[in-house]
């Protein structure tokens, strides 16, 4: 998952980044991800958000008007 979609996780959650395998690569060049992604493991909650912060601002930024810039 991206490293900017991951919000908080339980104490028991191992959390690291990882890099990308070939098709990852191909993704963050032609999809507009990352270059590296999260990984967690072990029992507990991970919370997410579905778009990251720089995502989102821009979103809202677009779709804010003219009279918002």
């Amino acid at each position: 998952m991206d490293t900017g979609c991951i919000v908080a996780w339980d104490q028991n959650i191992r959390y690291g980044v990882g890099g990308l395998n070939r098709q990852g690569v191909m993704n963050a060049m032609f999809g507009g991800e990352g270059m590296s992604l999260a990984t967690v493991e072990g029992d507990g909650r991970v919370i997410l958000q579905s778009v990251t912060i720089d995502g989102l601002a821009k979103a809202l930024q677009k779709n804010a008007g003219p009279s918002a810039r």
